[in-house]
């Protein structure tokens, strides 16, 4: 991927300079920084549920304990399955807060980049990456949510249609255990 990025710079640099001459490979101290762009306006109270298995992202045991790994598990729409997404200025970026009384955030364990790296909950840190999410739409109805530190979709360990199925990070290759519904909570 970097060998990649090196060679559209320098295409795009040659291009921009209308110049011939070579340029010699190497980084300079300039950075580039790339922008999520993700689905939009999708802030307040939701359910998500898996598309594969059709059961709905929970914090175990009504946990309001940091570092609880999230599971799937049947409906119940109680508040440890319920979520408040926080939209982060205009890009698709949201932070999720768990609405049981702890207000916990999800995040990805450790801040790790490695596939199979836990959901878990974390206390709230605005600026902590691995607690952003891009929504993205993945066609008929259902999303992504992809780990803004990692480049990783959330997905359910396995493929698994179970109960207690632990939600992880994972490259995403269009597999159906990363694809969710985002359903208003409506309440009662």
């Amino acid at each position: 991927a970097l060998f990649f990025l090196r060679s559209l710079l320098f295409q795009f640099s040659n291009q921009a300079q209308g110049s011939n001459r070579k340029l010699h490979p190497h980084i300079s101290n300039e950075s580039i920084k790339i922008e999520a762009s993700g689905i939009t306006g999708v802030s307040g109270t939701k359910i998500i549920t898996n598309r594969k298995s059709a059961k709905n992202l929970d914090v175990a045991g009504f946990s309001i304990i940091a570092g609880t790994q999230l599971i799937q598990y049947n409906t119940t729409e109680t508040d440890n399955q319920r979520f408040a997404f926080e939209e982060i200025g205009t890009t698709g970026v949201y932070r999720l807060k768990v609405m049981n009384e702890g207000g916990k955030y999800l995040g990805i364990r450790n801040n790790s980049y490695d596939d199979g790296a836990a959901l878990e909950t974390q206390d709230g840190n605005a600026n902590a990456l691995n607690q952003h999410f891009i929504l993205v739409d993945a066609g008929d109805g259902f999303y992504k949510l992809v780990a803004r530190h990692s480049g990783k979709i959330v997905e359910i360990s396995n493929a698994s249609m179970d109960n207690d199925a632990l939600a992880q990070q994972w490259t995403d290759n269009g597999q159906v255990c990363g694809q969710w519904t985002i359903n208003y909570y409506c309440g009662t």
